[in-house]
C-alpha cells in the first residue's frame, strides 16, 4: 500500500525505505531531521527537480512508543530500524482493515498484489515481525526494538503461533533499504474508500 500514484516511481527507483527516500531526494537538514529523528506528526511531500514527488507518512499510530520499546533500546534506535526498512503486509484482510481505517479510507491509495515465492526468490534476506511494528496507539503494548525483526531462516514461527494464533503469528515482511519489485508484481491497482477504483 503507497500513496496515490506512486507506482510509476516504484517502478522506476524500487521502493525506497524512509531513509534511501530522504537520502534520494536530499531535503533541508531541518526537513531531513524531523523525518528521521522524531515521531512524525505529519506526512511529508518530497521534491527533487527530475523525481516525481514522493510521500512519507506520519507516525501518528507511534503515540505510545516511549512506553513500549524493550529495555535499553532508545527511541531513535527504533526510529532507524523502522526508517531503514520496506515494509510488506502478509494478509489481505489486515491491508483491507488499513485501507478503510479512518485515517486513510478517505484517500486514494496504490495497492500493489506480489507473488510472495517469486518477491523471495528476488530479496532472500528478507526479515518479519508478528505484529504492526509502526503502530503503539496504547500504552500496554508488546515491547518492541531493532530485534523485533528476526531474519526468514530464524524465525520463531511455533513460538509465535502459540502466543497469537496462526494466523497473526507472521503480520510484517520487511526488506532493508529498498526493494525492486520487476517481475513479482501480479497487479497495481488504486483504491478509495476501500474499494478499488481503477
Amino acid at each position: 500500500m503507497a500513496a496515490a500514484d506512486s507506482w510509476p516511481s516504484i517502478q522506476r527507483h524500487g521502493l525506497l525505505s524512509t531513509s534511501a527516500l530522504v537520502d534520494l531526494y536530499d531535503p533541508t537538514p531541518a526537513v531531513r531531521h524531523e523525518i528521521l529523528e522524531t515521531v512524525r506528526r505529519r506526512s511529508y511531500v518530497l521534491s527533487y527537480p527530475g523525481l516525481d514527488d514522493a510521500t512519507v507518512r506520519d507516525q501518528l499510530p507511534l503515540k505510545f512508543i516511549d512506553r513500549c520499546l524493550f529495555p535499553g533500546v532508545t527511541t531513535q534506535e527504533f526510529l532507524d530500524a523502522l526508517n531503514t526498512r520496506v515494509f510488506f503486509h502478509v494478509d489481505e484482510e489486515r491491508l483491507l482493515r488499513l485501507l478503510n481505517a479512518r485515517a486513510y479510507r478517505n484517500k486514494v491509495h496504490d495497492v500493489l498484489m506480489l507473488d510472495t515465492a517469486t518477491f523471495l526468490g528476488n530479496h532472500p534476506n528478507v526479515e518479519l515481525a508478528p505484529y504492526n511494528t509502526g503502530s503503539v496507539h496504547v500504552p500496554n503494548m508488546p515491547p518492541r526494538g531493532p530485534e523485533t525483526f528476526e531474519p526468514l531462516e530464524d524465525y520463531s514461527l511455533p513460538y509465535w503461533e502459540r502466543i497469537r494464533g496462526s494466523k497473526d503469528a507472521i503480520v510484517e515482511l520487511t526488506v532493508r533499504h529498498s526493494a525492486q519489485l520487476g517481475n513479482a508484481v501480479l497487479s497495481a491497482s488504486q483504491w478509495h474508500h476501500g474499494a478499488r477504483v481503477s
